[in-house]
């Protein structure tokens, strides 16, 4: 599981039936806080034992966790969301008009079904799933799982139409040998991240750009920056690859993972310290965007 990385240690606290032939499992794992996904020291997971053709196995939390949630389907995408969660059809029928208007655009096959929980916070998100910790996050994010054809929105703030989150659905053939850069710069491109449009994502990071003058692209790819500035920083680069070469030049970033740097110099035809000035001459300009 993503969100437990092999160091962490469990320690089974309680096991409960809950109904005939079936038991709520309850593990601690016990990680390092500094480096946990989870970002805490203690994580507890929650499966189930059931019977299954005669033998004992672990089954998910999630449809169990949500069997009496209301449902609600708009055009193949299947919401189902938190008691009392004020559904809104019309943002819902935004979303699955973006998620068609994106496959035409990217020339991938339409989304024909999946399932989008609606959640008023990420810790409910990740107790649905079976994870809860100490540590809260509050209404801030949300979670796509493409080959599970799942999304989970922790964000009323953009509730129904999580654009990002729909990106990474809607985008899933297009991903293979993909740097993380790409594979949330695109999203954060189209669909923007922590409830902004990308121009406001960026022109928040330009601030950021100015205030850490250290911070370059080449750093970026290092890996040092954390999720939000690094995906409005992609995004920036992603903007400037549509620029060169529409679309077409977007989706060519998908399949740049062996040799990042070659593949941009002969994307955008020219060296990558140029390339690299460029992007940072880019991300500056959106101080200024309204």
């Amino acid at each position: 599981m993503a969100y437990l990385p092999d160091s962490a240690a469990p320690d089974a606290i309680s096991i409960d039936s809950v109904a005939p032939d079936e038991y709520r499992v309850v593990t601690r794992f016990l990680e390092d806080s500094a480096t946990s996904p989870m970002q805490a020291p203690v994580v507890r997971m929650t499966v189930f034992a059931v019977r299954d053709n005669g033998h004992w196995v672990f089954a998910n939390a999630l449809p169990r966790l949500t069997r009496s949630w209301r449902r609600e389907a708009v055009r193949g995408l299947t919401y189902v969301m938190e008691p009392g969660y004020p559904f809104d059809r019309t943002r819902a029928e935004r979303a699955a008009a973006f998620v068609d208007s994106l496959a035409t655009a990217f020339g991938v096959p339409r989304l024909t079904s999946f399932t989008y929980y609606l959640t008023t916070s990420s810790d409910e998100i990740y107790r649905i799933m079976g994870l809860e910790t100490d540590h809260k996050w509050g209404p801030v994010g949300g979670v796509s799982q493409p080959t599970n054809h799942q999304l989970f929105s922790g964000n009323p703030a953009v509730g129904e139409d999580y654009r990002h989150e729909l990106a990474h659905m809607v985008l899933l053939p297009l991903m293979g040998n993909t740097l993380y850069f790409v594979s949330e710069g695109v999203p954060t491109w189209v669909g923007g991240t922590s409830g902004m449009d990308f121009k406001a994502a960026a022109r928040q990071f330009a601030g950021f750009l100015r205030e850490h003058p250290g911070v370059t692209l080449d750093s970026i790819l290092d890996g040092g920056l954390p999720p939000k500035q690094l995906y409005p920083a992609a995004a920036v680069f992603v903007d400037m690859a549509n620029d060169v070469g529409g679309v077409a030049a977007v989706k060519a970033l998908y399949g740049s993972g062996d040799d990042f740097h070659k593949s941009m110099e002969r994307l955008f035809k020219k060296p990558w310290a140029q390339i690299v000035a460029d992007w940072r001459t880019k991300a500056l300009s959106f101080a200024g965007s309204p």
